[in-house]
């Protein structure tokens, strides 16, 4: 993928770029060189999701019309990512602009961004209120910069999420003076006054539940706000890595699917169902992180279909699925050994970040490998934890199995999802 080929072999995260989603025709624009040191080129992310405009539902005294739609466009803008090495040299004119793509498209936080779909149109009306339309998205341009400081390291992560509430907080208030009548804006305005008021008592808190971090024992460090930092770090190496591998499972997935699809004339009804259907079958003992990836149970659907008594749509995702298997099941079979290579890739990188979270957990506590095998000797007399043990763990020559990982947690009295973060593939 050539997204990330040279990202994984050097270690640097992709060059994130972007703007909010707009269709072509409405014009373009510069982001302002002062907010976004990464870059202020411009760029257009498909992948925006769509809903029902209206939708009818069906209660005891009949059937109410419901008008509903996703949002303009997300709030936070669609990225899109480069390698980072291709792009410095485009950046310094040795090179054409390389490929880039829609930065985690198919992954679970692409679809959390997304989640405004089939949402009440007061929410897109409101949001047109606090952040106009595709032709001045300020709250959007606000947030990229944002985003790109953060990917580049000019404010942590935390500082992002605070610098975005004050930006929100400022584009409500001022909609609230331009539309004082609008009652969605005042429940907008008071949830974010709430929450900015909770972020300011308790951030540390709320991070850490954020990482999934709770039973982090902070206060056991010597420096706990510098250990803090430490920790996130660890943490927010650990979903980069999960999210970027996602990412390159999903590309390979669409890939295979649009090539399938080239050879229709129009796109078969419960295609995008089926074809995930066959898929998930063709993954013998990784079906259940497949439907993690996919967010899609073959079994759950089916029976959703079965449910609303939908016969026509349960034919068309039957005959989906047999005409895959009559005509492409090889080309599925070949994807499945891909992807099942993939998933075993990320269990071997995250198997092997056991040693690197030891080793700076070690450092964080001053300890040396001998005081560690000793605390660990403390606590559980039956693990062998001698300098030497200690040493092969922290080089891969050992492995740290998820018992050692569930003892290094309590020694260090941190949450046992730094060593094992239970990410899709588990």
């Amino acid at each position: 993928m050539p997204v990330f080929a040279v990202t994984t072999a050097s270690h640097k995260p992709p060059v994130l770029v972007g703007e909010p989603y707009q269709k072509q025709t409405r014009g373009k624009y510069s982001l302002p060189q002062n907010d976004t040191p990464s870059s202020n080129d411009h760029v257009f992310a498909d992948g925006k999701g769509e809903s029902p405009s209206k939708v009818v539902l069906s209660t005891p005294s009949g059937k109410v019309s419901f008008t509903r739609n996703a949002a303009h466009s997300s709030t936070l803008p669609a990225l899109i990512a480069y390698d980072p090495v291709k792009w410095q040299a485009y950046k310094e004119g040795l090179a054409e602009k390389p490929q880039g793509m829609v930065f985690l498209k198919g992954t679970d936080a692409y679809r959390l961004q997304n989640a405004t779909m089939n949402m009440p149109r007061w929410v897109n009306n409101a949001d047109i209120l606090i952040d106009g339309t595709s032709v001045s998205p300020k709250l959007r341009i606000d947030a990229l910069a944002i985003i790109q400081k953060a990917s580049i390291g000019l404010v942590t992560p935390e500082e992002g999420v605070h610098l975005f509430l004050e930006k929100l907080d400022e584009q409500i208030k001022r909609a609230a003076q331009k539309s004082p009548l609008d009652a969605s804006l005042k429940i907008y305005s008071d949830k974010i006054d709430t929450l900015i008021e909770v972020f300011q008592e308790n951030a540390d808190l709320m991070f850490t539940m954020f990482l999934d971090l709770n039973r982090t024992n902070f206060s056991s460090f010597s420096n706990a706000d510098l250990c803090r930092r430490k920790i996130y770090e660890i943490r927010y190496k650990a979903i980069q890595t999960e999210k970027v591998g996602q990412t390159k499972l999903i590309q390979k997935i669409n890939k295979v699917s649009t090539e399938i699809l080239a050879q229709h004339r129009r796109k078969p009804p419960q295609f995008d169902a089926a074809f995930k259907a066959v898929l998930i079958s063709e993954m013998k003992n990784y079906q259940n992180q497949m439907e993690k990836l996919l967010s899609f149970s073959p079994a759950d659907f089916r029976s959703r279909l079965a449910n609303k008594r939908s016969m026509s749509s349960l034919n068309y995702y039957e005959r989906a699925q047999n005409h895959l298997k009559e005509n492409h099941t090889q080309k599925i079979k070949i994807l499945a050994k891909d992807l099942i290579v993939g998933i075993r890739d990320l269990q071997r990188q995250e198997i092997l970040s056991r040693a690197s979270v030891t080793r700076e957990l070690r450092d964080i506590k001053d300890w040396t490998q001998t005081t560690l095998g000793k605390k660990i000797k403390a606590l559980f007399k039956h693990a062998a934890c001698s300098q030497s043990t200690i040493s092969r763990m922290e080089n891969q020559q050992k492995t740290v199995t998820p018992q050692i990982a569930e003892e290094l947690s309590v020694v260090f009295g941190v949450d046992p999802g730094l060593f094992m973060p239970q990410f899709f593939y588990a």
